[in-house]
């Protein structure tokens, strides 16, 4: 084949079995990467699988043009059943790991079972081996790379592997390979524990054909100029640094969503960053064929090295009240070598301390940490004790979520979270096309609604580039104009969706694909696929194929237990206008929400009462074998509702 290369390799750890079945039963119709993932996770898992239980699968998937010329095509898409969440969960990682398995000959790894004692897989061409762990169990993601490569005389083999927090099973653990390349989302981390899988060592050397080399090279080269010298890439400092710009815009957020400033924090926050990377940034580095290079290289002296890009640095900084860059360092390389979400993390201490604030919680349930103030001995020993599970660990370990179902109605009140994981770390209040986005998309761990463009949540930092991104992207300036419910940005967080699975399926970066002017777009993902594949590709083909797996990761969800009334926010977003700044007294409106929801169901087709998948749009997308499923799950909400 060319592009694919035709197999997915499985391997069911409890009986030691190893397989492959074809690709090809699944290209025609959902391309590669996050699509055939998501098929085989609607196939192979059902409603009552239980997230750590051997029957759940952990499926990681590189796409058509993973391992190829096109810069950034290094990407690997991983999927399973959430922990967290208790839907369908999804991360994706870059590094150098899935063009490896593209050359050992597969495009997919799906992993089911669960091994009697802690095992890592070895992957070297055809040959597939798993082999004990034992000696792994307990050492950090760093430590276990390196091990592996020293036990099978291989510095060049690749492996994505968990650490302490998948071993223990926090529902927000994380896989992670190289250093600091982390899918941390969902808890797929969790899922490899509960497998007694330590990690996936892969070695591969059979390359990718390619049905037009000459042509596709050249294309290729084009697409790395444009990227390569797009402004953003010109002007680029570090993420640690540029992280406070979020500030510019409004978006920053302080603490549990306490506050919508914090000045003096920022400003004493300011000269010590500037002076951390003056002293400890290395450079800008990036994953495999990456002429972006979007993340921080960073030494501190008595913490260590780490790859860093943005959404860490929130999470540990401004949510967690903390203006010390050495602790915030610490704390961020502390949860990629452990395992930990960085995210999900940040917002379970950030709530934890908001409850302290409050006196809802007090020093007797934090083992005797007063949280009024965030210093080192209070941050590190809560990370420490969570990913222990111990003491006061326990709670932090359940994330957002399970701390809002332990502690009570009154403290309940005041978690953030949608479907179960925290949100990605924005204010959101004057945004609601991006607020749509986070309320109605599968909480499967996509990166920043509407990243494709970020027309609306950049406007307040250059308005001018907003509004002609929004032209050039969706037709219409007025998208990217704040605190407005134009129902085009209703138009536009759908074509977000499909812009944001594309890079996803094809098997490249969502941020080259998100860079350049005009690098990648619709047209230009169909050309590559072309020259790759030399099947013909169109725009609408591209758009069924995209559509069919947004319709299957819906239909997953709702066979899970969800619908319309799960769509929403935080309940704070909607009655706690900001208390300062620019959008002071703002706060989303519901009655025009909700007619953004009513609006986005109907452009799917979906049933606008429900949100579920409707039989007519399943079948014009030959995905008839969901229709009983989705048509009793129609009845079944629509009695919920009634008798609520």
């Amino acid at each position: 084949m060319n592009g694919w290369k035709g197999k997915i390799l499985r391997i069911d750890l409890s009986s030691g079995k190893i397989k492959t079945t074809p690709t090809s039963d699944y290209i025609e119709h959902y391309l590669g990467g996050r699509g055939i993932g998501a098929r085989i996770m609607w196939e192979e898992t059902g409603a009552d699988t239980d997230p750590l239980g051997p029957e759940n699968l952990i499926v990681f998937s590189t796409g058509p043009l993973t391992g190829t010329t096109v810069p950034g095509s290094g990407r690997t898409d991983v999927t399973g059943k959430s922990p967290l969440t208790q839907l369908r969960g999804r991360t994706n990682f870059g590094g150098y790991w899935a063009p490896e398995l593209k050359y050992a000959g597969y495009d997919h790894l799906v992993i089911s079972g669960r091994a009697e004692k802690p095992v890592y897989i070895a992957i070297d061409n055809d040959r597939v081996a798993i082999k004990s762990a034992e000696g792994l169990w307990g050492k950090t993601v760093y430590e276990t790379q390196e091990l592996i490569r020293k036990e099978l005389a291989d510095p060049e083999a690749k492996s994505v592997c968990i650490g302490p927090g998948g071993e223990n099973l926090i529902p927000y653990a994380s896989v992670v390979t190289e250093l600091g390349d982390a899918g941390g989302r969902t808890g797929m981390g969790a899922i490899c524990g509960s497998k007694n899988l330590k990690a996936v060592a892969v070695r591969g050397t059979t390359g990718v054909n390619i049905a037009d080399p000459e042509g596709f090279l050249e294309y290729s080269k084009e697409i790395y100029m444009l990227v390569r010298n797009d402004p953003s890439n010109q002007k680029r400092v570090s993420g640690m640094k540029s992280m406070l710009s979020s500030n510019k815009t409004y978006m920053l957020i302080y603490g549990n969503y306490e506050e919508p400033t914090w000045q003096t924090g920022l400003d004493e926050m300011q000269g010590k960053i500037d002076r951390f990377v003056a002293d400890h940034w290395i450079k800008h580095v990036g994953c495999f064929n990456c002429p972006r290079r979007c993340m921080d290289l960073i030494n501190a002296p008595g913490i260590g090295y780490d790859v860093v890009m943005c959404t860490p640095y929130k999470a540990f900084s401004t949510m967690v009240w903390n203006t010390d860059p050495a602790l915030l360092w610490e704390a961020v390389r502390f949860c990629n070598n452990y395992g930990m979400d960085t995210l999900e993390a940040g917002g379970a201490i950030a709530y934890l301390m908001h409850l302290y604030h409050l006196g809802l919680v007090t020093q007797a349930d934090t083992d005797g940490l007063d949280l009024n103030e965030c210093n080192r001995d209070v941050l590190m020993t809560l990370l420490e004790k969570t990913v222990r599970r111990e003491g006061v660990g326990e709670l932090l370990a359940g994330g957002t979520v399970g701390m809002e179902k332990a502690l009570g109605e009154e403290a309940a009140k005041y978690a953030i979270h949608t479907k179960g994981m925290f949100p990605h770390g924005y204010q959101m209040h004057q945004n609601p096309g991006a607020s749509l986005l986070q309320a109605v998309g599968h909480k499967s761990g996509d990166p920043f609604p509407m990243c494709s463009s970020g027309v609306e949540v950049r406007y307040d930092l250059a308005p001018e580039k907003a509004m002609n991104d929004a032209i050039a992207i969706f037709g219409d300036a007025d998208i990217a104009k704040p605190d407005s419910y134009d129902p085009k940005k209703v138009d536009a967080a759908v074509k977000s969706e499909y812009l944001k699975r594309i890079p996803d399926m094809i098997g490249v970066c969502t941020y080259t694909y998100g860079c350049g002017e005009g690098a990648y777009n619709e047209e230009v993902a169909c050309n590559l696929l072309e020259l790759a594949t030399g099947k013909p590709y169109s725009v609408p083909k591209l758009n069924e194929c995209i559509e069919r797996v947004m319709n299957i990761e819906r239909a997953y969800e709702i066979r899970e237990g969800m619908d319309r009334r799960h769509d929403t926010l935080p309940r704070r977003f909607f009655e706690e206008p900001l208390k300062d700044g620019k959008y002071k007294g703002l706060a989303i409106d519901r009655v025009q929400f909700e007619g953004m929801k009513d609006r986005y169901y109907d452009l799917h087709g979906w049933d606008v009462k429900t949100g579920i998948p409707m039989p007519a749009k399943l079948e014009s997308l030959g995905l008839n074998d969901l229709i009983a499923t989705m048509e009793k799950k129609l009845a079944t909400s629509m009695e919920n509702m009634e008798a609520a």
